[in-house]
């Protein structure tokens, strides 16, 4: 498959520059400061920015689609050229004649006089801005591409943009001005070979522009910062796809235009494979989605879901859509790569997450493709690292699935999501030999999101009879579109000292944070990681209360969730209100019994009965991990993910009671985060971590909720957030 790229508004800086920042003095003696003077405006639109990815010959010609008229004009005026010159006066003028007189304001110093063109709207609040800086953060709202260009006569007339810095002095002046286009246009050619090829048969269904800015500035005829727009606020949306069926073409081949606002993601430091390009981007880059299915050869039933993602900018290493661009782009999708060699392709039908076999849970993002089916290979080696005879923490050959058992297989324990096999659920591998097996499961596309936990019983004959009621392993399933993963190659924005400099980096479906205690410091403990922006199992960032579905609770030391959301699969889960604090061995009961509470006696109480478990300074309950480090073997977090020390939540400044169940903290910037939470230690009996204060917990001795104060007691269970480690799995 050949490079793709997509670019926003560019503009000649240099040219810009010369012409709008060099002072003009514009002299008539006896003009008067803040008299008004008549002046001619000569504008000129600049031409725009090319960038061909591809043969030209390949894209329609499309000089009767862009109408590069000045249509109407706002004439604004301020007095001094920085960000704090006040507004002097805003006028707006229904049509542009060369010829014509526009009043401004005389100034013996230099003024910045803008012009924004083809607003077609007199009633735009221009007028209200205080200053220039005020003025450069105004926007129109995009909600869809039609709100980034008026149709005249058929044809896209789109907002331009310029300036000038003027001493106004003489009266009849005439000031040139340059105005770009403030967005910019992108045309795309894609052909697909893949019947051809002989590789797998990929039937193209959309075409779709995603990630891209929701506002467009009317004014950005200067030299943009290294991120535009600066403030990242959750601000990115999808445009509706594009069927293959509407581009303009026949066959296998179409070509489809889209008109963009600006996105300056920025650059790369140093080239890199232009296959991983999509893998390396920035946050919040735009990029065009091509998705498509083949047919599944070993299932004729399932359709297979495939996505090539395409990032855009001026070259390998650049990320940047800048104004006044058009990029021409021909794309050729002749085979289905290697989605772990070439991160363009982005869906897969299968994501395999046998190279990630120590995690207790997993993000399972589902197909975007509609009529497909997305499975998911989960490893069983976590039997071993538990059971082992070697290094096990119970040893137990058996329960170790080594080599010569019998083998095992896997059932749905709980789902908050009613399962219909064949229909929202399909086994595709629920057997296995031993430790080095895997199982596999697929959702089709539009599942309902939520939370399952999978367990694994292994067979003790040839005839398959089970070990008993019991569980040997479980793992939880967090069905989501929420995918923090993508952030785990960024780099964090800091100042020179270090100093966080923004908080919030959006990934699909969300987004991830930084916070601005000591242990996210450069050389800390956090130090270029992330903490997610919801609580572990959660559908969203919102509050939530404790019965709605993805709400999930966690006991120290205890790896699998358990939910209080009544619709559950294959029915509630209940409350166990019998007292089991007096078992044998509770770490074992646990493993072997996910679904069940231990409810102990007295407040100050320990679920935990061995002392080797429970003892002060492990990390969630794990005899080997004594270090804040080292990932227990017991973390419900998913691979490349832990659970934070308490000291992360530090530099939290401010938190105030959010719903009945739920607490909203200040990180900074003005960005609020509802509920975190993540303890990872205890002491016997009493727990000497504390976290974020006004969490929610569950007193699981008598079965009630409560949303404040503190508890000395590790019966409490607790929603679990994690943060990114590169050093753990």
């Amino acid at each position: 498959m050949t490079y793709s790229i997509r670019k926003i508004f560019t503009f000649a800086v240099a040219a810009i520059l010369a012409a709008g920042c060099a002072d003009e003095d514009l002299r008539q003696p006896d003009l008067r400061e803040d008299d008004p003077v008549d002046v001619r405006l000569s504008l000129d639109v600049a031409p725009v920015s090319e960038h061909v990815i591809g043969t030209r010959s390949a894209f329609v010609d499309e000089s009767t689609m862009e109408d590069g008229t000045i249509h109407d004009l706002w004439v604004l005026q301020f007095a001094g050229t920085d960000g704090t010159a006040p507004l002097r006066e805003a006028r707006y003028y229904s049509s542009y004649d060369p010829s014509q007189m526009f009043k401004l304001i005389a100034s013996s110093v230099p003024n910045r006089v803008v012009l924004v063109a083809n607003t077609f709207d007199d009633a735009i609040a221009f007028s209200h801005c205080v200053d220039l800086a005020e003025f450069m953060e105004s926007f129109r709202a995009v909600r869809q591409e039609e709100d980034l260009t008026t149709v005249v006569g058929g044809k896209h007339s789109s907002l331009m943009s310029g300036y000038r810095d003027v001493i106004l002095n003489e009266a009849g002046a005439e000031i040139d001005f340059e105005l770009i286009r403030t967005i910019c246009k992108v045309n795309v050619n894609i052909t697909n070979t893949t019947a051809e090829t002989g590789a797998k048969d990929i039937e193209i269904k959309k075409v779709t522009m995603r990630s891209v800015t929701s506002k467009s500035f009317f004014f950005n005829s200067y030299e943009l910062p290294e991120r535009y727009p600066a403030k990242y606020e959750g601000d990115r949306i999808d445009y509706p796809g594009n069927e293959w069926t509407d581009g303009t073409g026949t066959g296998d081949t179409r070509s489809f235009t889209f008109y963009l606002p600006v996105n300056k993601s920025g650059t790369m430091d140093v080239p890199h494979n232009p296959l991983m390009r999509s893998a390396c981007a920035p946050d919040g880059a735009t990029y065009l989605s091509i998705s498509g299915t083949y047919d599944d050869p070993d299932d004729p039933t399932m359709k297979r879901p495939v996505e090539f993602r395409l990032m855009l900018g001026a070259s390998e290493t650049d990320y940047n859509l800048l104004p006044n661009s058009k990029y021409d782009i021909s794309v050729t999708i002749d085979d289905m790569s290697d989605a772990l060699l070439d991160s363009r392709q982005a869906e897969q039908g299968v994501v395999d997450f046998r190279s990630d076999e120590h995690a207790n849970s997993y993000i399972i993002n589902p197909t975007t493709v509609e009529g497909t089916w997305k499975s998911y290979r989960i490893p069983v080696a976590k039997c071993h690292d538990f059971w082992n005879t070697f290094d096990g923490y119970y040893k137990d050959a058996g329960n170790a699935l080594m080599p010569g058992g019998y083998g095992w297989e896997v059932e749905i324990i709980w789902s908050e999501m009613p399962i219909t096999y064949d229909t929202n659920f399909k086994w595709v591998k629920d057997e296995g030999t031993d430790y080095r097996d895997y199982f596999e499961f697929a959702l089709p596309y539009g599942v309902e999101h939520g939370n399952m936990v999978i367990g694994l019983r292994r067979y003790l004959d040839a005839g398959h009879t089970q070990l008993s009621d019991v569980f040997t392993w479980s793992w939880h399933m967090w069905v989501t579109d929420y995918n923090p993963n993508a952030a785990l190659h960024y780099a964090p924005q800091v100042d020179v000292d270090g100093n966080e400099s923004r908080f919030a980096y959006c990934v699909p479906g969300g987004d991830v944070h930084r916070y601005p205690g000591a242990d996210w410091k450069r050389g800390a403990k956090y130090d270029g990681c992330y903490i997610m922006d919801r609580n572990l199992g959660m559908l969203s960032m919102e509050h939530y209360a404790p019965k709605a579905k993805g709400f999930l609770l966690y006991w120290n030391g205890r790896k699998d969730p358990n939910s209080i959301n009544q619709k559950q699969y294959p029915g509630p889960l209940g409350l166990i209100s019998a007292r089991v604090d007096n078992q044998a061995d509770n770490i074992l009961y646990c493993i072997q019994n996910p679904t069940k509470f231990i409810a102990g006696s007295e407040w100050s109480g320990e679920w935990r009965n061995n002392p080797e478990y429970a003892q002060a300074g492990l990390t969630w309950s794990d005899p080997k991990s004594r270090a804040d480090e080292t990932k227990s073997v017991f973390d419900p977090c998913p691979p490349g993910w832990r659970l934070p020390v308490k000291s992360a939540y530090n530099g939290l400044t401010s938190w105030a009671q959010d719903g009945k169940y739920c607490r909203t903290a200040l990180i900074g910037n003005g960005l609020y985060i509802h509920g975190p939470t993540g303890i990872t230690r205890f002491a016997w009996g009493v727990y000497n971590d504390f976290v974020y204060p006004g969490y929610t917990f569950f007193w699981c001795t008598d079965g009630f909720f409560s949303n404040g104060g503190s508890l000395a007691s590790n019966l409490i269970g607790r929603p679990a957030r994690c943060v990114s480690y590169p050093s753990v799995y």
